[in-house]
């Protein structure tokens, strides 16, 4: 009898243990937020924060080591956090610094290993304005979560003082023990492991969602420094190729950095397909005013449509304009270079007449039609700007001022240079 009700007692014990082991584990997911943080990265995070709600999971960790980034990023992941069905808990590794230490505050619970850091978020651009706004999101996040409003808009306003924390013109940045000690982080751990054992998770299956292959890649390609490299050298690509014979190896890699630049994007989730067909129209018409010049109109619409697609393309604001602006300065500078390269290696030589052909060779220059300035004659072909005009019985070479004057239409002569006759639509 006894033995029995040891063993019943023991069955007992063990259902109890599982039971516990169950409650208090589940399944972890873990999601990494290290490097800068940029538009790829909070594409990333919504992502796999979706497919781990979808899977069941019991808490989602953020694994942060981070020098900061781009605001509008950091308040995308930051908001996302806030809206998870699911408890959320922060561990810094090593940095939560700037944007970084938004994100980690919006988690129900944070974990700092030791040596880790908090804080120093002023934003870039500095100004009254823009510090205000930061530190009120710093402050709303941290009352979301129950910590103290004025200790995290400390550090993003220099001009707070918390007496025995920071002084008046520093920001506050936090070591793991001073996190701990003013209500930023609930505790220290070591790794991952001891951090779950704390946080009540102890026994938990572990899931890694690392970033996919093709998030990094998007990632480096909508870096800020290099996506207005890439946008630079497909420009450059695609001037060298409209004033060189053919198609060749400058128009492969202009069309193929314009390719990456737009792929990554699309990839990062900063615009859709449309925003590649706008860029495409603009090439379009840009094609079209090469090869059917007129008044310009279908040029200066194609500039305009790459540059819009580019400006959507990188998120817009101010962080577009800056991109847009250098791709545009790399280009100018870089084409400029590049023409005097090939005029000293003689490339250009290729385009134009390199040795002086003289009456002695038997070769004679078109006599100057001075007598003609100020007649006037009809056009016999369209002017766009180059054609021909009747003038006084005599069909003439002549061009316009840049303009298109269609045929039949009464012209007058305004310059003569030389062989070149200049004439304008008579009103």
């Amino acid at each position: 009898m006894k033995s029995r009700v040891g063993v019943l007692v023991a069955l007992l014990i063990c259902v109890l243990l599982v039971s516990e082991a169950v409650a208090a584990g589940g399944e972890v997911y873990v999601l990494d937020i290290k490097g800068p943080i940029d538009r790829g990265l909070a594409s990333y995070v919504e992502t796999a924060s979706e497919r781990a709600v979808a899977a069941g999971a019991s808490v989602i960790v953020l694994r942060i080591d981070t020098p900061g980034g781009l605001l509008d990023a950091a308040e995308r992941i930051r908001d996302e956090v806030l809206s998870m069905p699911v408890p959320t808990v922060a561990f810094v590794e090593g940095r939560a610094l700037s944007a970084g230490a938004l994100i980690a505050l919006a988690c129900e619970t944070v974990a700092m290993a030791p040596g880790a850091t908090l804080g120093a978020a002023e934003p870039i651009p500095s100004s009254e304005k823009v510090v205000s706004a930061v530190a009120g999101e710093f402050r709303a996040t941290a009352e979301a979560r129950g910590r103290d409003p004025e200790v995290a808009a400390a550090m993003v306003d220099a001009d707070l003082e918390i007496e025995g924390l920071v002084g008046r013109g520093k920001l506050l940045t936090l070591t793991a023990a001073e996190a701990v000690e003013v209500g930023m982080a609930d505790f220290i751990a070591p790794d991952l492991a001891e951090v779950l054992a704390k946080a009540g998770y102890r026994g938990a299956s572990v899931i890694e969602l690392g970033q996919p292959p093709v998030v990094t890649v998007a990632r480096f390609l909508t870096h800020p420094v290099v996506a207005p490299l890439l946008l630079a050298l497909g420009f450059v690509g695609l001037i060298i190729e409209m004033f060189t014979p053919g198609w060749g190896i400058a128009g492969l890699v202009g069309l193929g950095s314009l390719a990456l630049f737009f792929g990554g994007h699309l990839v990062a989730g900063f615009a859709g397909v449309e925003v590649v067909a706008i860029f495409l129209v603009g090439m379009v018409l840009l094609a079209i005013e090469i090869f059917m010049p007129g008044f310009g109109v279908f040029g200066v619409a194609g500039i305009l449509a790459m540059m819009i697609s580019v400006f959507l393309a990188s998120g817009g604001g101010m962080a577009a304009v800056r991109s847009l602006s250098v791709a545009l300065i790399l280009t100018v500078v870089s084409t400029v270079l590049l023409a005097r390269y090939m005029a000293r290696r003689g490339v250009l030589l290729r385009f134009m007449l390199a040795e002086a052909l003289t009456g002695g060779q038997g070769y004679v220059a078109t006599r100057e039609r001075e007598e003609l300035l100020g007649k006037r004659g009809r056009s016999v072909t369209p002017l766009r700007p180059a054609g021909a005009a009747l003038i006084e019985g005599e069909r003439v070479d002549v061009v316009t001022e840049g303009g298109y004057i269609p045929p039949d239409t009464e012209v007058e002569v305004v310059k003569v240079e030389g062989a070149r006759i200049v004439v304008r639509e008579v009103s």
